[in-house]
């Protein structure tokens, strides 16, 4: 059997705690779902992580690392990016090439080993007009 508990004194607070080690499922009807307000987050451990969305964005946050453990991919679809920092540094695909920008800063490659262009692949400069290419 299942606990539900109110903080003493306040309406704000409840607690579900299962009896020994159970799960606590929240199990919608058909077609249902588990709603939580614009503004209103879900916390993790001390508080220190935290997933929140606003009506048009969806934060995850966290005061350490930020880790994705997935057994697939991870998609991100076309036309959308992986952006860093406030200056615009980002990542994105379109399904035809991928483009990497640095907005007027440095662009640079550190490796602890060779860096691999494939075969009749080549590295071209401002307008193709200069181009370096292994076969």
């Amino acid at each position: 059997m299942a606990k539900i508990t109110t903080a003493t004194g306040s309406d704000a607070d409840l607690t579900l705690e299962p009896d020994g080690t159970g799960d606590i499922n929240l199990t919608p009807g058909t077609n249902g779902d588990v709603n939580i307000p614009a503004n209103k987050g879900i916390t993790f451990g001390d508080d220190g992580e935290k997933i929140e969305g606003d009506g048009t964005d969806l934060t995850v946050s966290s005061s350490n690392d930020l880790n994705l453990t997935a057994t697939t991919d991870i998609n991100i679809p076309q036309d959308v990016g992986l952006t860093f920092g406030a200056d615009g540094e980002k990542i994105e695909g379109n399904a035809t090439k991928l483009d990497i920008a640095a907005a007027e800063i440095d662009f640079s490659i550190e490796a602890g080993g060779d860096i691999n262009i494939g075969t009749d692949i080549g590295l071209t400069f401002g307008d193709d007009g200069e181009k370096i290419e292994g076969d």
